[in-house]
């Protein structure tokens, strides 16, 4: 399903500022984003299962953004400035809201698995760190639970790879970097290897 997903984001993207094009040219941008930005979500939420887990498709989800990547070089930049409009712009779309409604749902997983009691968190009560995964423990709920797209996951952890060093990720996936980075210059967890070096 996220092959199609990822196979129709272009065309999708087309096709709405075709069937909007009686509109304002923001309003069109604003719907006509949606479809990347839930590719890019969705493969947030790969990504994040995989180390949840242990497993999962984020192996085959990279594989395929790494393709598409290769054959756009100037991709990475255009989703890059289609985030950063979408985290600008106040409105309320259809993937607005199923984004919101997949973080709520994500809480709840992550609550299940005891990651992130939100009371001690938003105390900050507690020095014990949520998950062997520093990703994990970045979206451990805190207080009012999981509060970020994972798009933005997505850029921090695999896009920017593809964008110049010094580039602005824009607010929010900054703050999602830094968290990450936060947890990967602490020693790991005991039986644990993030794959950085200490």
């Amino acid at each position: 399903m996220y092959s199609a997903a990822l196979a129709e984001m272009e065309s999708a993207r087309a096709r709405i500022m075709s069937d909007l094009k009686q509109q304002e040219a923001q309003t069109r941008l604003v719907y006509a984003l949606e479809p990347l930005i839930t590719a890019m979500d969705l493969a947030g939420y790969a990504l994040l299962m995989y180390e949840l887990d242990g497993s999962g498709i984020w192996p085959e989800v990279k594989t395929k953004w790494d393709r598409l990547l290769d054959a756009s070089p100037q991709l990475p930049s255009f989703l890059l400035t289609a985030a950063k409009f979408v985290e600008d712009t106040f409105a309320l779309t259809v993937g607005g809201v199923e984004r919101s409604r997949r973080t709520i749902a994500l809480g709840q997983v992550l609550k299940e698995r005891n990651l992130g009691s939100e009371w001690e968190m938003l105390l900050d009560e507690s020095d014990e760190r949520p998950h062997p995964s520093p990703i994990v423990s970045a979206f451990a709920p805190r207080g009012l639970g999981v509060q970020e797209d994972l798009y933005a996951l997505f850029i921090a952890e695999y896009l920017a790879a593809f964008l110049e060093e010094d580039v602005d990720l824009g607010h929010t996936t900054r703050l999602i970097a830094e968290e990450i980075a936060r947890y990967r210059a602490e020693r790991p967890v005991m039986g644990h290897d993030d794959g950085e070096e200490e």
